[in-house]
């Protein structure tokens, strides 16, 4: 490698006290996210295998001897299913009043009705016995599907070890002297948390999406066709819950009604419940409905113990909306790691080291496809329809927050007492949700645009090396006023500060191959440029990256322009002569 020339400055890794000082806080950070999902993790696990437990008892047949519904109103789950059954084992008879390994307390009237109604007084029915003690049965085993929860701490725990993983990463890397900087097997590693990773966000941001817009949605739309029914309240209050994010507060209304002769009782409000901040909002609705108090319900003629007393569309259901962001997260990842994967699978690396004088190790990297002999079609660096994803989750989440806010603005001029300070604090927060809106439709708007192809004849090119380029543009390309290509050269050096990353971007070499106004070289074409021997290859570092890009910008008047990258791989002069 005698005579081989590097213009980019490395040192040496590892640190003085200022690293080890951030890679200590930045552990103590992550290892708190670590340290959660694992607690959780052991929580939820015990409580599955107690369950799964149950399903090795035996089968035996029972009879309802008592099943009624409890109420303590003072309590967050006012409602229990009380229940006893008779069975026998061995010709012994028991007595049971455990329905489940889990209390049957619950916070919706309508849950423990259907419980009653499937387990009437004298009804037959099957519960299961533990076969060490044969005193101990339950009528209901709980879902095995419960395991799947335990897939939502690994979002700590993956953040967690993550980001203890990488904050130290480069510490074990610097200490292997002979260790390639890229490999198949760590990108293999990387990818299979990733999915891991965003899989779980997927999951809990479907789970959460149909619970809280999906299936309030559907109820809102499918209650025009509900019965209005005379009810009479029977308790109203402001529910009150305590939590290590404050206290939040929720709608609790208990009415009584009657449908097709029978009396039911229900306490849901409207389709969203839950809780919120905002105790006055929810004291103006309770307000409404004192005890005593005869109004109109709206009953599901289809499932007579499911009413509300309010099925309009409540502003609530925009919360709703939150959960999209874990959704989108989750899916863009899937589909980022899918996509890098199979552009992983199809190319080589050429690794080169050099050693200075004083020991440091500087390891360079370059990626070429197996097949590189011939024209190749290039791929964008960036697909528009992920970006399009990046956008649209940076809207929601940003609007999604500042939305909270702004519902108390609007409420608090809705009831006449404003609050202005909020409301000249949050002006800035709602432009920029503003602006992150209309960013999501002007990238929308540019799936429209023409997109071109852009083949070369090689997409390795050794300094001194031409490149020969030839584009076609599909779609309406007469709608670009003027076509410019250049290939450009930029750095990247990516540095830690404390405990943050940062990554500088710096062109040095742009180069321009064609800038055009004729239609008919807009809609196809070709060009050919020299690559200078006096600049940088393309190679990856520790800290430090050569980037080479073909790009393409298209001028549209009143409209989105075109704005395509490719990848293109410089190499050594010295290596392409060594493969010749």
């Amino acid at each position: 490698m005698a005579g081989f020339r590097f213009n980019i400055n490395t040192s040496s890794s590892g640190g003085g006290p200022t690293g080890i000082i951030g890679k200590l806080g930045a552990t103590l950070f992550f290892g708190i996210f670590l340290a959660a999902g694992l607690f959780f993790e052991v929580m939820v696990f015990h409580q599955f295998v107690d369950t799964a437990a149950t399903y090795q008892w035996t089968a035996a047949p029972c009879t309802i001897i008592e099943s009624r519904i409890a109420e303590d109103l003072k309590s967050d789950r006012p409602f229990e299913l009380v229940v006893s059954y008779r069975y026998a084992v061995d010709g012994k008879a028991y007595t049971s009043s455990q329905y489940s390994k889990d209390k049957p307390v619950f916070d919706k009237y309508i849950k423990v009705q259907h419980l009653l109604d499937q387990y009437p007084k004298g009804a037959q029915t099957r519960c299961y016995v533990n076969p060490a003690d044969a005193s101990e049965a339950v009528i209901r085993r709980g879902s095995l599907l419960f395991g799947f929860t335990l897939l939502f701490p690994l979002i700590f725990v993956a953040v967690g070890g993550g980001g203890i993983f990488f904050t130290w990463r480069g510490s074990i890397q610097s200490s292997r002297t002979d260790a390639p900087l890229v490999s198949k097997k760590s990108s293999s590693t990387g990818r299979t948390v990733g999915l891991l990773f965003f899989g779980v966000f997927a999951l809990v941001g479907g789970g959460l999406s149909w619970f809280l817009l999906v299936n309030p949605v559907i109820k809102y739309s499918t209650s025009a066709s509900w019965v209005e029914t005379p009810c009479v309240i029977e308790s109203s209050r402001v529910r009150s819950h305590d939590s290590d994010d404050g206290t939040t507060y929720s709608v609790d209304i208990l009415y009584r009604y009657e449908f097709n002769g029978r009396t039911y009782k229900s306490n849901q409000y409207d389709f969203m419940g839950g809780s919120s901040s905002g105790y006055r909002g929810k004291e103006d609705v309770v307000r409404q409905y004192p005890r005593g108090k005869k109004t109109m319900c709206f009953v599901n003629p289809d499932d007579p113990a499911e009413a509300v007393l309010h099925r309009g569309f409540s502003p609530m259901m925009l919360f709703g909306l939150i959960p999209l962001v874990f959704l989108v997260i989750g899916v863009g990842g899937l589909i980022f790691m899918f996509k890098s994967g199979s552009k992983d699978g199809g190319s080589s690396t050429f690794v080169i080291t050099e050693r200075g004088a004083r020991g440091r190790r500087t390891t360079y990297s370059s990626n070429a496809d197996d097949d590189d002999t011939g024209p190749v079609t290039l791929k964008p660096t960036e697909s528009r329809y992920l970006k399009l994803i990046g956008v649209l989750f940076f809207a929601l989440f940003w609007n999604g927050i500042v939305s909270v806010f702004v519902y108390q603005v609007v409420d608090g001029f809705v009831r006449g007492d404003p609050e202005w300070f909020l409301t000249i604090f949050m002006i800035p927060f709602v432009a920029i949700g503003l602006g992150a809106i209309g960013f999501v439709f002007y990238t929308f708007l540019s799936l429209f645009n023409p997109q071109p192809t852009v083949t070369v004849n090689r997409q390795s090119i050794p300094l001194g090396g031409a490149l020969d380029v030839a584009w076609d543009i599909v779609g309406k390309a007469e709608r670009i006023r003027t076509l410019r290509i250049t290939l450009e050269g930029r750095e990247e050096a990516t540095y830690r500060r404390g405990t943050n990353t940062h990554t500088d971007k710096n062109t040095f070499r742009t180069l321009e191959l064609r800038r055009t106004e004729d239609p008919v070289d807009l809609a196809s074409g070709a060009a050919s440029i020299t690559i200078p021997v006096d600049t940088m290859h393309s190679f990856e570092a520790s800290n430090n990256k050569i980037v080479w890009t073909l790009k393409v910008h298209g001028d549209i008047p009143r409209w989105p322009d075109v704005n395509v990258e490719f990848k293109i791989n410089v190499l050594p002069a010295e290596l392409e002569g060594q493969s010749a």
